[in-house]
């Protein structure tokens, strides 16, 4: 969560609302600040040491839905023990279901979106370089 605790000059604010939505952040009423999915203070200070911030757009990052990966995983005919890798990790939309069947231990996923590297090695995933 982020507040904004000093009044800001309205172009100064709206370049700052800009670049916390940019980087995922959605203002909440309620809480009078903008929430993050994740701790955003990394892609803060990226953007302040080289000026430039890196999005999903960028990445091509669209998240799978839960029905389409339900799907996908029930055709894959997924057996304990069996090794399996997600090559566009993302955020663990297949690897995630994937897991329950042949246990976290046997997939292995390949990201390149720094922060949904991060959120899978949380969630116990082999990352693949």
């Amino acid at each position: 969560m982020i507040f904004i605790v000093q009044r800001l000059s309205k172009g100064l604010y709206a370049k700052v609302n800009e670049m916390l939505n940019t980087i995922g952040g959605q203002w909440h009423t309620g809480a009078q600040a903008h929430i993050f999915e994740d701790d955003p203070r990394d892609l803060i200070e990226e953007m302040i040491a080289t000026g430039a911030v890196y999005t999903r757009k960028d990445f091509e990052f669209f998240e799978t839905t839960t029905e389409l990966s339900q799907r996908v995983i029930a055709h894959a005919d997924l057996e304990f023990g069996m090794k399996t890798m997600e090559p566009n990790a993302g955020r663990g939309a297949l690897a995630v279901p994937a897991a329950k069947f042949v246990g976290i231990e046997n997939v292995t996923c390949f990201e390149l979106m720094e922060r949904n590297v991060k959120h899978l090695q949380a969630l116990g995933f082999t990352i693949a370089h």
